[in-house]
């Protein structure tokens, strides 16, 4: 693997093109790294996740009792943006086995910002006797 963009011997457009994008990769490459380290850690830390909500000043609030027992079943959250489109994005919510529900991962998907925020979930495929 290749840590270091190659130096150019020549200045041509082309070429030029090319170093940026050899350098795009390398960045990526680093931020991917750091990313996997991140969350290594994270997943060593005793309820990580539950955690961090209950601590966050304006999440916690949003938590009531049983949604915090299921954040201790919480593995990993992603954000992904749809290509072209950053104010539009999914929240990927990855759970283990829980005995709440069926689902490995409930998804969140948000667009716009500020007033004009929508948002919309797939459905919870709940366990008999929760609700």
């Amino acid at each position: 693997m290749q840590s270091e963009p190659k130096r150019l011997k020549h200045s041509n457009p082309d070429e030029h093109m090319l170093y940026q994008l050899d350098c795009s990769q390398c960045e990526i490459r680093a931020s991917n790294e750091q990313h996997k380290e991140c969350r290594q850690i994270m997943s060593e830390v005793s309820q990580f996740w539950r955690t961090t909500f209950k601590n966050h000043p304006d999440l916690n609030s949003l938590l009531e009792g049983s949604d915090q027992d299921c954040f201790n079943f919480l593995t990993e959250i992603d954000v992904e943006y749809f290509k072209g489109e950053r104010s539009r994005y999914q929240l990927k919510f990855h759970f283990r086995p829980n005995p709440y529900f069926e689902n490995d991962v409930l998804v969140k998907e948000i667009s716009g910002s500020g007033d004009a925020t929508e948002s919309s979930s797939i459905p919870i495929k709940w366990k008999k006797g929760v609700t």
